[in-house]
């Protein structure tokens, strides 16, 4: 073998071993990876809600301020409603009048002093003043806003005594149900995660880490961050932690 072949074989050797080497090398890296996964995550309250004005008037209580906790039921805001009062009163005398003479025309209807035709009209305005009742009521129900769930006040955007329109923003309001966490997941966990996966967090705004558990995977992948969504419960107690936190989530 002449020096020019030797050389030339043992450069051969030479690449192949390091391929060899290389290969193993690369597959630990891709499980190092495959094994430990995290995800940036944030705090979303179990269900929240914004109120606006249905109905033009003065703001005559706001009882509860920004940051305050309340109960299901509580009153958030009251509205001055002498008006829409006096003519949900008006629409119910309109009602009782209607129905008082339908019952009479009915009445003479069965001793043959009335036709149909008279007896069925009076039935159709008790009806019409019977709809005008329940919108008067339904208008005045509109002047006390009470909160759907226990919960805190996030912002109140008015002040009491001052004049609002329909449609205008009046309180937001979270509630103080244990959080769930929001999690923006590579869309390649699909072939790992399930309903079902554990999990821990850590936030930043507080110390330590929480122990998380799978409850909702989303429907459809994001095609331009190749993200999907999915809502994580924690499995520990959640106290301190609060809505718009933000850390991140990792499994193993």
């Amino acid at each position: 073998m002449t020096g020019c072949s030797r050389e030339g074989w043992w450069r051969t050797r030479i690449i192949i071993a390091v391929f060899a080497l290389s290969a193993p090398l690369s597959s630990i890296s891709a499980s190092a990876q495959d094994v430990s996964m995290s995800a940036p995550s944030v705090v979303r309250a179990k269900a929240k809600a914004e109120f606006s004005s249905s109905l033009a008037g003065t703001i005559v209580s706001l009882p509860f301020k920004e940051g305050s906790a309340f109960s299901k039921g509580d009153i958030l805001a009251t509205l001055d409603c002498v008006l829409q009062r006096a003519q949900a009163e008006a629409a119910a005398a309109d009602y009782q009048a209607a129905r008082a003479d339908f019952d009479a025309r009915e009445a003479l209807l069965a001793r043959g002093g009335l036709g149909r035709v008279q007896v069925d009209v009076a039935k159709a305005q008790a009806a019409a003043a019977r709809a005008r009742r329940r919108l008067a009521k339904a208008v005045v129900e509109g002047c006390e806003i009470k909160a759907p769930f226990d919960g805190r006040i996030v912002e109140i955007p008015v002040n009491e005594f001052e004049y609002v329109e329909p449609s205008q923003p009046l309180l937001s309001i979270v509630s103080t149900e244990r959080p769930e966490v929001e999690i923006s997941a590579p869309s390649v966990w699909l072939r790992r995660i399930e309903v079902g996966s554990t999990g821990n967090v850590r936030f930043d705004e507080a110390t330590g880490s929480h122990q998380i558990r799978i409850t909702g995977i989303g429907a459809t992948v994001d095609p331009v961050s190749s993200t999907i969504r999915l809502t994580a419960t924690f499995e520990g107690s959640a106290q301190g932690i609060l809505p718009g936190m933000s850390g991140r989530a990792s499994f193993e």
